[in-house]
């Protein structure tokens, strides 16, 4: 991993749809500090996930109180944090609707 805006493709929503929870997880875990997500809607911060040194999952988000998936939105990615000795490696996002 590491610091990277757009750091994978854009994900365009199909249908409307709500949001239950979202994590994710590393298969190699950062050393030496975390790695810390962005999951943007449409340009803007939807939520953020953390993972602590050492761990291969995040933190899990629920969906209640974020906004409702419209068809056309854009869901995008961006690594804010990455370990200092081992960035981490392998980042898969979850996201359960």
């Amino acid at each position: 991993l590491a610091i990277q805006t757009g750091a994978a493709p854009n994900v365009i929503v199909d249908i409307n749809r709500a949001v239950g929870d979202m994590y994710a997880i590393l298969r190699s875990p950062s050393s030496g500090a975390g790695v810390t997500l962005q999951l943007n809607l449409n340009g803007a911060l939807y939520s953020t996930l953390q993972f602590a040194p050492g761990a291969t999952v995040s933190n899990s988000t629920s969906g209640f109180g974020l906004p409702t998936l419209h068809a056309g939105d854009q869901l995008s990615l961006d690594v804010t944090g990455v370990g200092t000795a081992n960035p981490g490696s392998d980042l898969t996002v979850i996201m359960r609707l």
